[in-house]
């Protein structure tokens, strides 16, 4: 068993994203860890991304709007205590309305091509 204590990044532009556990066999990833993200940032900065993994979000603290690019009409906002799930593939992007600190699993079969 391996314990590690929920810290989080200081949210500079370098540093906004930190790996607690990485687990990787031939079929399968899993990436679990903590993100700051300062209020006006948007994830990517243009456009959308899209993962090769499930990914699920906690927001610990802050609010950040989810908007998905087959769908870019459908607007979701996310608060202190939601979790959502984005599927393989799935391209979205995020807005943050206020300063943000979540946890996140990126969990699936890792495509080398991505």
């Amino acid at each position: 068993m391996e314990q590690l204590k929920l810290t989080y990044p200081s949210g500079s532009e370098e540093d906004y994203l930190k790996e607690l556990f990485v687990h990787q066999e031939e079929a399968f990833n899993l990436q679990f860890g903590t993100v700051f993200l300062k209020v006006g940032t948007a994830i990517p900065e243009e456009g959308y991304t899209r993962h090769d993994q499930k990914k699920i979000v906690f927001i610990v603290k802050g609010e950040v709007r989810v908007v998905l690019e087959d769908n870019p009409h459908f607007e979701q906002i996310i608060i202190e205590g939601d979790t959502f799930m984005v599927d393989y593939f799935e391209a979205h992007k995020g807005i943050v309305l206020k300063d943000t600190k979540l946890i996140y699993v990126l969990f699936g079969k890792k495509e080398s091509s991505c």
